[in-house]
């Protein structure tokens, strides 16, 4: 205890109940170490008091030591302000990525086509100083049927559907185009069920068409309506028809000076054998420009008998892809030339001949 008649010293109001309210946190902290301190100072003079006193009165002085030299808040404050920083400079990176892919998506649209919209060939857009969309519908588009040719898909819209069998071809023979598409939106109402398919249920088919080969063309709304399509085409398309499959469309590039014994094989003709291992190995060597890409066919253009190379035709499931191996392909340890792949034009692609 205190020794007898000593006094207390007069605290500062720091811990006064009718001055607490008119000082703000900082000042309060301030008179608390100050109060504090003259205390423990009063108890050292004075003799003894209980231990856990003592021992409070020490952890209010480190406490209010502490608030003085960090300010409550200002360090959340500081956090927030460095976070608030790194989000700008994000917003603003990510800016820039999305800039630079329209510009690399959209404005090579327009200077890959003509003056009336068509998309030109690869021998045309070499000779305007361009390089021609990465974009043909591949024969091998698909895992079991063929894929259907540019003129049948003239438009991003159209989708074709290949039917199963002979018995499909003659049945819808019969039909007018105004009963085929009602055919094809019975298929796909049917195929969203009770709004188990949202993505289905939002489009539409508004007009159809049977080719000559005996596949059906069917026009949605918009490109983005036959994309839907296509992703869900296993749950429409069996209703339909029985056996009845959409074609998919696939992107290829030419690589040019390819030497057939780099391919792990002796002979050009061994390459479809060893198409998947090539494939992994050119997607493996590219990975760090052509990002997640799958190849879906591997063929000779003209198969090089007799020479140490020749030149490789790639498909592609996306023309992002495709686009990027045009930019730039390496294939042991060789930048290779990479152009579009023209399947009109296949004969001119080969750059010795042109």
């Amino acid at each position: 205890m205190v020794a007898p008649g000593s006094q207390w010293p007069a605290l500062s109001g720091g811990l006064r109940e009718n001055s607490a309210a008119n000082l703000n946190t900082s000042d309060r902290v301030l008179s608390a170490n100050h109060d504090v301190q003259q205390l423990l100072e009063h108890v050292g003079k004075g003799g003894r008091v209980p231990g856990p006193v003592l021992k409070y009165l020490k952890v209010i002085q480190e406490l209010t030591a502490d608030l003085l030299k960090n300010p409550m808040g200002e360090d959340w404050k500081k956090e927030f302000a460095e976070l608030k920083t790194e989000l700008r400079e994000k917003t603003l990176t990510l800016q820039k990525d999305i800039h630079a892919i329209k510009v690399a998506t959209l404005a090579p649209a327009s200077s890959r086509s003509g003056p009336s919209g068509r998309v030109l060939s690869y021998v045309e857009a070499v000779r305007r100083g361009s390089t021609a969309p990465a974009h043909f519908l591949s024969a091998h588009g698909s895992n079991s049927t063929q894929a259907a040719s540019p003129s049948e898909l003239s438009k991003d819209r159209d989708i074709i559907v290949k039917l199963g069998d002979s018995d499909g071809i003659a049945h819808f023979r019969t039909m007018r185009s105004s009963e085929i598409k009602d055919r094809a939106e019975k298929a796909r109402v049917r195929a969203t069920g009770a709004g188990t398919n949202p993505v289905l249920a939002a489009i539409q088919f508004v007009a159809a068409r049977q080719l000559k080969s005996g596949d059906i063309s069917l026009t949605l709304k918009s490109a983005r309506d036959a994309e839907a399509a296509r992703v869900h085409r296993h749950a429409w398309v069996r209703h339909l028809w029985k056996g009845a499959e959409v074609r998919l469309p696939s992107w290829g590039v030419v690589i040019h000076d390819v030497n057939v014994r780099s391919l792990g094989i002796n002979r050009p003709t061994e390459l479809r054998e060893k198409q998947e291992a090539v494939s992994k190995q050119l997607v493996t060597q590219n990975l760090h420009s052509w990002g997640e890409a799958e190849i879906t066919h591997l063929a000779w253009l003209v198969l090089p008998e007799g020479k140490k190379a020749g030149s490789l035709i790639v498909e592609f499931s996306s023309p992002h892809a495709a686009n990027k191996a045009i930019d730039n392909t390496i294939w042991d340890s060789t930048v290779l030339t990479t152009v579009l792949y023209d399947r009109a034009a296949r004969i001119r692609q080969c750059h010795r001949c042109q």
